[in-house]
């Protein structure tokens, strides 16, 4: 998506749209970072011998490690969804000032 291709008229929508995929994203990042003292309890049910080992042995594991790959990327792809929200204001706002600075150059001339 390139933000200077959006029409001033349209700005508003895309921002809106990429707003709410932001916050579906954020949401589920969070979900997933919250879900995190959940995972490394199954899996380390799946151990015996100590608390203490059956945790150092779950956060060893391979199946915590793709879970902490898989909330890795959902933080990212959150991060990146903000990023094109706030390039989306900075773009308004730089039109906004535009469309004034114009609007005032008619009234000076």
């Amino acid at each position: 998506m390139n933000i200077n291709d959006i029409k001033f008229q349209d700005l508003a929508q895309s921002l809106y749209e990429k707003g709410r995929e932001y916050a579906q994203k954020w949401a589920y990042a969070e979900m997933m970072d919250e879900s995190k003292k959940s995972v490394l309890a199954s899996v380390s049910s799946t151990f015996e011998w100590s608390e203490a080992t059956k945790e150092r042995q779950a956060r060893c594991s391979d199946e915590f490690k793709i879970y902490l790959a898989k909330v890795q990327k959902a933080r990212q792809e959150a991060i990146e969804s903000k990023m094109i929200v706030d390039a989306i204001q900075m773009r308004f706002e730089y039109c906004r000032s535009v469309n004034s600075r114009a609007k005032k150059e008619m009234d000076l001339l």
